[in-house]
C-alpha cells in the first residue's frame, strides 16, 4: 500500500517536471534560433559553432 502511494507520487512528480522542462525548453530554443535572447556571439569563441542556430535547434 505504501509502496503504491510512493510510486504514484514519484510518477506524478516526474510527469510534472517533464512538462515544466518542455514548456521552458521550447521557448528557450526558439529564442536562441531567432536571436531574441541569444548571448553575445563572442561567448562562442573556441567552440565549433559560429552562431546559435545549431545549439538553439538542439535545445
Amino acid at each position: 500500500m505504501l509502496m503504491q502511494l510512493l510510486r504514484k507520487t514519484l510518477y506524478t512528480t516526474l510527469i510534472i517536471l517533464n512538462i515544466f522542462l518542455a514548456l521552458t525548453a521550447i521557448p528557450g530554443g526558439f529564442c536562441l534560433l531567432t536571436g531574441i535572447a541569444a548571448p553575445p556571439i563572442d561567448e562562442l569563441k573556441g567552440s565549433v559553432f559560429s552562431d546559435y542556430t545549431i545549439p538553439g535547434a538542439l535545445h
